[in-house]
């Protein structure tokens, strides 16, 4: 998942994958959203989830990001299944584009 991951030079957002699932519990706790019942989907690769971040505070939850098995963009949401800022959709979009332009699912 690692090289899903985007942190530009100029910029003031990062985009992480989760580590583990204690990783998505707590961007569930943290978001106050239903990320938690997403584990058993990321597990058997129906989705993929990333986290967007400010590059200053790389543990503090911003954004959750949910790509489906297919490479496509399914979900952008903020705190509370809140809508992100235009400058944050912005640059998921930005991120999706590099990153997915040639997507192949990813092996489990």
């Amino acid at each position: 998942m690692a090289k899903f991951e985007y942190s530009p030079e100029n910029g003031d957002y990062i985009i992480i994958a989760p580590k583990t699932k204690d990783d998505m519990i707590e961007e569930s706790r943290q978001q106050s959203n239903c990320l938690s019942s997403y584990v058993s989907k990321v597990i058997n690769g129906a989705c993929y989830i990333f986290f967007m971040r400010k590059k200053d505070k790389p543990d503090k939850s911003l954004v959750t990001i949910e790509v489906l098995e297919d490479g496509r963009l399914n979900q952008i949401k903020a705190r509370y299944n809140y809508h992100p800022s235009t400058q944050q959709i912005d640059f998921v979009h930005n991120w999706h584009k590099k990153k997915f332009a040639d997507f192949e699912r990813i092996p489990l």
